[in-house]
């Protein structure tokens, strides 16, 4: 048996190292098998009453599309500070570099696959992929922990024109 070496940051052994052969110094990344699923956290969705969707339309103005297909992603106003930021740069467990935005809600996006707490980059919360709803392009992740919002890659993301934003 190959002796492996579990992924630094993850808290479970789904990605783990593995020497390529014994006379080499370099690994590969490998799959290991799946530990039983977690049951989902409970989400509770609260329908907002007529008064309060009309309220909100006015608060929120500034549009934040999806910079491959100008679908609506969120709002300028729903920026918000995670970990004493809004803006955080990140990489991936492939080396990959994000910069991300943290946002109260996201409702342009398609949240994809169940929530991993693997390599999170905010301890203590969950992440699920977000795709845009009506492209499908990666534009970042959900996380729900002590609390719930969006990291959305800032450069997949483009403010709305003035006559978009009349014609919303």
């Amino acid at each position: 048996m190959i002796p492996t070496i579990p992924f630094p940051h993850s808290s479970s052994p789904a990605l783990q190292l593995s020497p390529i052969a014994p006379w080499t110094r370099g690994f590969h990344l490998f799959e290991a098998p799946q530990p039983p699923e977690s049951p989902p956290l409970p989400v509770k969705v609260v329908e907002k009453a007529p008064q309060q969707r009309h309220q909100h339309d006015r608060t929120f103005k500034k549009q934040l599309l999806c910079a491959a297909c100008s679908h609506h992603i969120t709002f300028e106003e729903a920026r918000i500070e995670v970990n004493g930021a809004h803006d955080h740069t990140f990489f991936n467990p492939l080396g990959i570099v994000y910069q991300v935005g943290c946002f109260s809600m996201a409702g342009g996006c398609s949240l994809v696959g169940p929530a991993s707490d693997d390599f999170s980059w905010f301890p203590g919360y969950r992440w699920q992929i977000a795709h845009c709803g009506a492209c499908g392009v990666h534009l970042g992740w959900s996380f729900v922990g002590g609390g719930f919002f969006f990291a959305l890659i800032t450069s997949r993301l483009v403010e709305a024109s003035t006559s978009e934003e009349k014609g919303a």
